[in-house]
Formats: C-alpha cells, sequence, structure tokens
C-alpha cells in the first residue's frame, strides 16, 4: 500500500451472525521495519434494520 492508503476486508453476506463479534488490530511495515501493533478495535454485527440510516461511524483517536 502506498503512503495514506486505506485498507479494507469482504466479508462474504453468508459468513457473519447476529451479534458476531470482530475485532482487528493494525501495523505498519515498510522495508524490513515494522511498527508495534495498535490497540486491539472491535465491532458487533447486528443484522437488525436499524430505524434510521446510520451516516457516521465514529472510531477512538489515539
Amino acid at each position: 500500500m502506498t503512503n495514506g492508503a486505506f485498507g479494507s476486508v469482504t466479508i462474504p453476506t453468508d459468513k457473519p451472525a447476529d451479534l458476531w463479534q470482530v475485532r482487528w488490530r493494525t501495523r505498519v511495515s515498510v522495508g524490513g521495519a515494522s511498527s508495534t501493533w495498535s490497540e486491539w478495535q472491535t465491532l458487533k454485527v447486528d443484522l437488525a434494520k436499524p430505524s434510521s440510516p446510520i451516516s457516521t461511524l465514529r472510531l477512538p483517536r489515539r
């Protein structure tokens, strides 16, 4: 990935179940050097339709 790029993962729609919990962490590798791992981030899958659309997802800043 290039500097400033975003990564993504696609999960097939038949895989997550209601209330399925996902967690991930990241680190940067350039050449032979790597950063430390980030703190774990989590989310929970909720298959119920929301009463209104979600327009923003806020993640904690470090």
